[in-house]
């Protein structure tokens, strides 16, 4: 594989992630030029184990690339977007959906999850016997309590 310049041979050329980068070329033995691949693209690639993430796929150097986690893994969340490719800057990597710069190389960046700690909850079912009896009362008064959560119940008698 040869390059010509019309006043200099190209002296050197060397592949690097989908790039071709020549010395030498344009008569100017300082000048380095990088070459965009035939297709002018390059892949980006999401690694997540959310459902439905998005991104995926071939762009152009410079345009904005959306990324896109997915839906969470059950017990687990999302917690951050990393890459080690270069050039990748992402908009806000602690967002499920973000963006980037596409740079002048391929790009895999990975959506991040962590596990979710699962609370155990409890219904608290209170009555009186017999019926107008008196009351019950319950502090704070829900329908579900978490495990370890304290809960004040209080009986009052009916007068009479």
């Amino acid at each position: 594989m040869s390059f010509f310049s019309a006043k200099k041979f190209a002296r050197a050329f060397a592949f690097a992630a989908g790039a071709v980068w020549m010395s030498g070329c344009g008569g100017d033995s300082g000048t380095n030029q990088a070459y965009t691949p035939a297709d002018g693209t390059y892949t980006v690639q999401v690694n997540s184990a959310g459902n439905g993430a998005s991104g995926g796929g071939s762009y152009s150097a410079g345009v904005t690339v959306t990324v896109y986690s997915g839906v969470h893994p059950s017990g687990a969340q999302f917690s951050g977007w990393t890459t080690a490719s270069g050039g990748v800057n992402f908009v806000n990597a602690n967002s499920m959906q973000t963006a980037f710069t596409m740079p002048n190389n391929a790009v895999t960046v990975t959506a991040n999850f962590e596990g979710v700690a699962q609370t155990q909850t409890y219904t608290l079912t209170t009555s009186v016997s017999p019926t107008g009896g008196g009351s019950v009362s319950r502090n704070p008064n829900k329908t579900q309590y978490g495990a370890g959560e304290q809960v004040t119940v209080t009986a009052t008698a009916s007068s009479g």
